[in-house]
This record gives C-alpha cells, structure tokens and sequence, in this order.
C-alpha cells in the first residue's frame, strides 16, 4: 500500500446531509466536504457573472467539523445572491474560486453559484403511466439542442429547453416535429444526452450572439446538479433554466413519456 493509500484511510468520511446550500431566510448554512483543506472561505457577491470585478459583498471564514465538511451559517436574508468558496492547502491558496460541487443554481457559465428559494419555483409533478411490461419500453436518446435546431423544424424556441415543451410543430414537409413527433413514434422513455452545466460552451455568446456556433455533447460537466444555461431561454436567471427544465420534464410526461439522464460523474473539468 502507498502513502496515497494509507492518507485516503485516516481521511474523515461524510455519511451526512445538506452538503451545498440549505436556504432560509432567516438563516442559510453552507457546507463544503473538504477534508483535506487546510481552510475555506465564503463569498457573496451581488452579481452572477465571474468576469465582473466588483468586489466581494461579504466574505466569510467557514470552519470545519470533525467529519470533514467545511460549514457555515450565514444568519441574514442573502436569497438571490451569488457565492464562491475559495480554498488554502497545504500548498498555499487556489487562485480559483467556484461554487462548491453541490450546487444546484448557478449564475451565467456556472462559475458562481446562487441562492434561491426551490419553493418559489416549484412545478406540478405529473407522473406518466407505468408499463405493465418491462419489454413495452421504447427508448429514443435525445440531444436537447439537435432536436429542434433545424431551421425547418418549425419550433420557436429553438435549440432550448422550451422547445422541447411545444407540441403540434411541423416542419416543410408537414411531418410532426420535436415532442409531437417523438409521441407519434410512440416513444415511451427519452434518454437525455447530458444536460447539465458544461464548460466549453461560452452562455453569454450563446445568447448574445446569433452567429455564436459552439457545438457540444456535453460529456464536459462544469456543474453537475444544475441545468445547461446555454439551453435556456435566459442564461443570466439562476432560476429560469431550472423551472424551464422542470417544464421540460412535466412535457413529456404529460405525453406519457418518461425521462432519463445521462449523467458522466465520471468526468471533471478544471479551470
């Protein structure tokens, strides 16, 4: 056994909850498993977009637990705002300042994260009706962007989350596109390719720019718990691309379809 070996054994373990953000507005707790960090400091920032330098509103010294996970409690109304956490090893301070792993909002290119209230956005669960046979299943996987791209597909919004929700769309030909075609192939599961926050597509010049062409698979996960901004129809709204992937979901399923994920933990990207 290697002395890489030996220091993952004597490293506390997690078997808790509530790692990421825990919102209240009366108190909000921030916790970062990080044992192996030597410190870690919170901060809370007005806007969600990295590339402004406005300083920091509140910066915050976050204290560790026996277990390992770096926490604090911020006891003020701070929905709405954005945070990084910044940490010091044993080789010095990372320059770099992210959101902690478990975010699950996010400002524009998912390099801060946000605090929002989930109750405030909350959509109307559908379920969609059970097989009575494993074998009834018919898979289609989807890429969220090619499925309505097309410059034919007649879908509006296209390229987008929303687009997916459209039904009755037609392109040239007048065959049905999109959701509707999806249901007239009596489709019963639809596997998403993956969805969630990736890094090498710029949401800014996605949204801003109509020549902007970056492709992806999205096998290239930045954040891993929060919806793809350049899919939405407002990558700036912490809040909008995840109430525009809940529709997206409440859509098919109204359809009777189910969704799956496709989900690379495997994967990272780093800064």
């Amino acid at each position: 056994m290697n002395q890489n070996e030996l220091d993952a054994q004597n490293l506390p373990t997690y078997s808790g909850n509530g790692l990421g953000v825990t919102y209240s507005a009366t108190k909000t707790v921030f916790k970062v498993w990080a044992p192996s960090a030597q410190s870690m400091t919170l901060k809370l920032y007005k806007s969600g977009d990295a590339t402004d330098k406005t300083e920091a509103l509140k910066i915050f010294a976050m204290q560790m637990d026996v277990s390992g996970v770096w926490q604090i409690e911020v006891t003020e109304d701070v929905k709405n705002l954005f945070y990084t956490v910044q940490v010091t090893t044993k080789n010095g301070v990372l320059n770099a300042e992210v959101p902690d792993p478990y975010a699950k909002a996010l400002g524009v290119n998912g390099l801060r994260g946000a605090i929002v209230n989930f109750n405030e956005i909350a959509v109307e669960k559908i379920k969609p009706p059970v097989l009575k046979n494993k074998t009834d299943a018919i898979l289609y996987e989807l890429h969220v962007r090619d499925a309505s791209i097309a410059a034919n597909s007649g879908i509006k919004a296209k390229g987008k989350f929303v687009g997916l929700t459209e039904l009755n769309t037609f392109n040239d030909a007048k065959q049905t596109t999109g959701l509707s075609h999806l249901k007239d192939l009596g489709v019963t599961h639809v596997h998403l390719l993956p969805s969630f926050d990736f890094y090498t597509v710029d949401e800014v010049a996605n949204q801003n720019d109509p020549n902007y062409k970056k492709y992806n698979w999205g096998y290239d996960p930045l954040n891993y718990f929060t919806p793809e901004g350049s899919y939405s129809m407002d990558a700036f709204s912490p809040t909008t691309r995840i109430i525009e992937f809940k529709k997206l979901v409440q859509a098919f399923h109204k359809q009777g379809m189910r969704i799956v994920m496709d989900v690379v933990f495997n994967h990272t990207m780093f800064n």
